[in-house]
């Protein structure tokens, strides 16, 4: 599945979820915005007949802001509990759904991209102490949004 829409999402889990916004301009220019105070939570449960359990994970910095030209990385607490699970990460801008990123494998190590998001190359996952975050290397304005972490386990049939 690709994209998931916000009502969808907002009608089904309205409290499963917790988000992290960014923005490339400085903290003046970053316009406010509604913020989801509620715990974290596997985004991707909504989308997958597949799914058999969720871990709850944890974004610490609610609002990061960077100038453009400069590295952010986003941290998702927690995945070091996902172990043989995958950690997906996704971005939502104001007026878009939700769009998959990528998908990192924590018992393989792989990297998947294949979701087509028109800026896939820009993201990488990061080792961040015990768990797996995301990485803009170089910021632009395009990359302002919220981003969201979530991991999921398959039953063991499903993987085949």
């Amino acid at each position: 599945m690709g994209d998931l829409s916000e009502d969808l999402l907002e009608s089904r889990c309205p409290r499963l979820i917790s988000e992290r916004h960014f923005s490339s301009g400085s903290p003046e220019e970053t316009p406010t915005h509604k913020m989801l105070l509620l715990p974290a939570a596997a985004l991707y449960c909504l989308c997958s007949a597949l799914l058999s359990t969720a871990e709850v994970l944890i974004q610490e910095d609610l609002t990061l802001t960077r100038r453009e030209g400069e590295q952010v990385s986003f941290s998702c607490d927690q995945t070091d509990q996902c172990s043989g699970y995958y950690v997906y990460w996704y971005q939502k801008k104001d007026s878009d759904t939700f769009r998959r990123i990528l998908r990192k494998s924590r018992s393989r190590g792989a990297l998947d991209k294949r979701y087509n998001h028109p800026q896939e190359d820009d993201f990488s996952a990061v080792k961040i102490q015990n768990s797996w975050g995301l990485q803009i290397q170089t910021v632009n304005v395009s990359h302002s949004a919220t981003y969201y972490c979530s991991c999921q386990k398959f039953d063991s049939h499903s993987e085949k």
